[in-house]
């Protein structure tokens, strides 16, 4: 395959193009880093040099996407780099946002989605951008009940059959749901996370393409958190909470799902919780190697082995 081929088809890889599948970006991986053992490290400190978290990977490893921001705790941006020419290079243009402020990117499994949040504090909408035979299309927002008036959806992260976790802001708090996609036109919903009838957060079934929200929670123990990423086959959740209620270092919690379908309670993930830093918006790398988190709104990463000891 000549050079420019092969470069032809690596700038698909950054369009989200399928072509690009037939070129390898082996040595590319991870941003072209040296990847950690059990002690997190920073995530490239030389080419994500301002604030940035919630980064997310192309199934192949030749993308990465993630939020920027200038200024610590103000507007954010989607942010790219790409695989190209043996080099990462940083993307000038998100080719699927719409316009104003968009945060916290997620691509699916599959690789064929790409979710993110975008608007204001004032206006918060969750949006999907498609893979088409030409890239990324311009996103659209989803449907109810995910987009509704009363809250704000943020943080999507996703299972290999469709269904989607994310948080539901409130004014009051953020908790931790889930949308599964509907079982027929009627939206008939799944059961909920204790294996009961499904609570949802705007009422009966949709028809829609989603199943009602559904609040998680441990035997009985709601997940009053931020950030989820779901494992692809749903076997584990990572979310943030704030422990004793502290508003200033929110630490990173795991919980498995049991055979029948319940969760296990929240534990803390040690490995990576800091005394005086705050620890969120996590996510595992598509090859299930690595964790990936923010630690005082910079990316981290840490061998995903930092899991195996909490595993019922």
């Amino acid at each position: 395959m000549s050079l420019r081929l092969c470069r032809l088809l690596l700038v698909c890889a950054i369009l989200g193009f399928p072509a690009a599948m037939a070129c390898s970006a082996a040595t590319g991986n991870y941003l072209g880093q040296k990847p950690p053992g059990l002690t997190p490290i920073p995530l490239a400190p030389s080419l994500l040099t301002a604030f940035s978290y919630g980064g997310t990977f192309n199934p192949d490893l030749t993308a990465f996407w993630f939020t920027e921001q200038a200024i610590k705790g103000r507007d954010g941006q989607i942010v790219g780099y790409a695989f190209v020419d043996g080099a990462w290079t940083r993307l000038e243009t998100v080719p699927f946002t719409p316009a104003g402020m968009a945060i916290e990117p997620h691509i699916a499994p599959s690789g064929d989605r790409l979710y993110f949040t975008a608007g204001s504090s004032a206006a918060w909408k969750a949006y999907v951008s498609e893979l088409t035979p030409l890239g990324w299309s311009l996103a659209t927002p989803l449907p109810a009940p995910i987009n509704v008036v009363d809250y704000a959806p943020m943080y999507f992260s996703s299972t290999r059959d469709g269904t989607l976790y994310w948080t539901l802001l409130t004014d009051f708090e953020a908790a931790i749901v889930r949308t599964r996609k509907a079982a027929n036109a009627n939206g008939r919903p799944a059961a909920n996370a204790n294996g009961g009838p499904t609570e949802t957060a705007n009422g009966g079934p949709t028809e829609t393409g989603y199943c009602p929200v559904e609040y998680m929670a441990s035997d009985g123990v709601p997940w009053v958190g931020a950030h989820p990423f779901v494992a692809p086959d749903e076997s584990f959740v990572i979310f943030d909470v704030r422990p004793g209620g502290n508003p200033r270092w929110p630490d990173l919690v795991v919980t498995f799902r049991r055979a029948d379908g319940t969760w296990t309670l929240p534990q803390p993930i040690a490995a990576v919780n800091g005394y005086a830093t705050d620890e969120m918006c996590a996510s595992v790398s598509p090859d299930g190697k690595y964790l990936f988190f923010a630690r005082d709104l910079h990316i981290w990463w840490v061998s995903a082995a930092v899991l195996d000891p909490l595993r019922p």
